[in-house]
């Protein structure tokens, strides 16, 4: 009997100095460290709410400008919608909410269903979006989401250190564009009019084994290859410009080991002809990497039976409408 307790004894003791050793760890965390129970409809654990905060949000989006040499933000758009999560900051970091809100008016996010309450206590806040009220934010799990598609506009910011019993109870989110954006610019000789273009598309991005880290400042792993289907090719949005048409996709950033070319097909109708014409182009990744949060900007000519790629910059990030087709902005060169 007494060697039954001793041998009891030495596994309590040994699980003591397990733990102790695991909570020496530094930057052990804790990731979804509720269980699903415990976060209700708003998003906040079942702990009291006496002295919890309500928080608010405003928004807004981080464009990069390559002509302007310089970096600039506007008040998010409508129609977006984003998961904002709150980890308690600690070596024992755990998640306390995750509530889902939406842009109704420019420049604020409002609560799909109920706020986000914070109790007293210093948080890590990160928030995801995408640009389609229609669509579903991604889930993490342990920090990690994949299902990634190409036409979304994801976006990411991360903030530290909140408090919200001191003055942070409303908080401005600045998001980033996670990834990339292609615009192509098709110029057409003066002696030839484009009557209607009946569709652009693309070879896109093959989107597996593609990553989005909630922690690693909200990084996409880049695609490696375009996928190459008929099936799988994607559509442009696209306006009319002075000197043809500029059409804008967002995909999923690419980072390819030799030179791959994306397939450009443009479907339109010229100089008054009964039927559409179907234009083909292939045409590089910038550099073999399109990076997150840049714009590259293709310009093609059209010559009556055929098209000339004219070359690829990198330029300022084009806002599109809900359409998918781009707002031309005024350009200074």
């Amino acid at each position: 009997m007494l060697q039954h307790f001793d041998i009891v004894k030495r596994i309590l003791v040994l699980s003591t100095l397990v733990l102790t050793l695991l909570s020496c760890q530094k930057g052990v965390v804790l990731i979804n460290g509720w269980d699903n129970d415990d976060i209700n409809e708003s998003g906040s654990n079942n702990q009291t709410d006496k002295d919890k905060v309500q928080m608010n949000f405003n928004a807004t989006l981080f464009n990069q400008f390559t002509r302007s040499l310089a970096d600039t933000t506007s008040a998010i758009d409508t129609e977006r919608l984003a998961t904002i999560y709150a980890y308690t900051v600690g070596k024992n970091s755990t998640l306390f909410a995750a509530v889902n809100y939406k842009s109704e008016s420019v420049g604020a996010l409002s609560p799909v269903t109920s706020p986000m309450y914070l109790a007293p206590n210093t948080y890590s806040l990160y928030a995801v979006g995408v640009n389609d009220a229609n669509a579903v934010v991604p889930t993490f799990t342990n920090g990690i989401a994949n299902n990634l598609q190409n036409g979304m506009d994801y976006i990411w910011d991360g903030i530290w250190n909140v408090d919200p019993i001191g003055t942070q109870d409303t908080i401005t989110i600045t998001f980033k564009h996670c990834c990339t954006q292609m615009l192509v610019d098709l110029v057409v000789q003066d002696d030839i009019t484009i009557n209607s273009v009946t569709s652009v598309t693309i070879s896109p991005p093959d989107t597996t084994s593609v990553e989005w880290s909630l922690f690693d400042s909200g990084a996409i792993s880049p695609a490696t290859s375009i996928n190459t289907h008929n099936a799988d090719r994607v559509y442009m949005g696209f306006k009319k410009t002075a000197f043809g048409f500029r059409s804008a996709y967002v995909m999923l950033p690419i980072t390819v080991a030799e030179k791959t070319d994306i397939l450009c097909e443009f479907v339109l109708t010229i100089d008054n002809e009964s039927s559409n014409r179907t234009y083909q182009l292939e045409i590089p990744v910038y550099e073999n990497a399109m990076k997150a949060g840049v714009a590259y900007l293709y310009n093609v000519t059209l010559q009556r039976d055929t098209l000339l790629f004219d070359g690829v910059d990198m330029t300022d990030w084009n806002v599109i409408d809900v359409n998918g087709n781009p707002i031309i902005p005024i350009q200074v060169d």
